[in-house]
């Protein structure tokens, strides 16, 4: 069993219909790969901080807003991770700040092309396509 002390997820909303993504390089597949900005809590962080934190890291925007929205274990056969998904809303630009071992390209997108990519399978990132797919059937019409 592999403990992890849990990460968060970000949806950064650019505006009601456009998101931020990343073009990430990833070890396991190998390759690169699209997905939401996400990371580890670190000791005793609360889940919103680590979201506003990582936000902040890995796009160089901070939120007005982050709201929470569900959480979810990532694989509960083999790990303790508890993955919490937030919302980020009326973001505001102030400079990236990537750690130096991460390889991050931004990636402005309608959200209505990251759910085509998932159905084409460019998007194979799990909490990626969990996290947009709990957004548009369950968050973005009730919002």
């Amino acid at each position: 069993l592999l403990i992890h002390p849990g990460a968060v997820v970000i949806i950064p909303l650019i505006s009601d219909h456009e998101i931020i993504m990343l073009k990430q390089y990833r070890p396991g597949p190998q390759g690169w790969i699209l997905e939401l900005p996400a990371g580890t809590l670190e000791a005793g962080e609360d889940p919103r901080d680590a979201a506003a934190r990582e936000l902040l890291e890995e796009t160089g925007y901070r939120a007005g807003e982050i709201r929470f929205l569900f959480k979810m274990y990532s694989s509960p056969g083999i790990s303790t991770e508890m993955l919490y998904v937030f919302l980020a809303r009326d973001l505001v630009y102030v400079g990236e700040d990537h750690q130096e071992d991460e390889m991050i390209e931004i990636v402005r997108m309608g959200i209505d092309d990251a759910i085509e990519m998932i159905r084409k399978g460019v998007v194979v990132d799990a909490k990626t396509i969990a996290s947009l797919l709990y957004y548009i059937s369950l968050v973005k019409e009730s919002a």
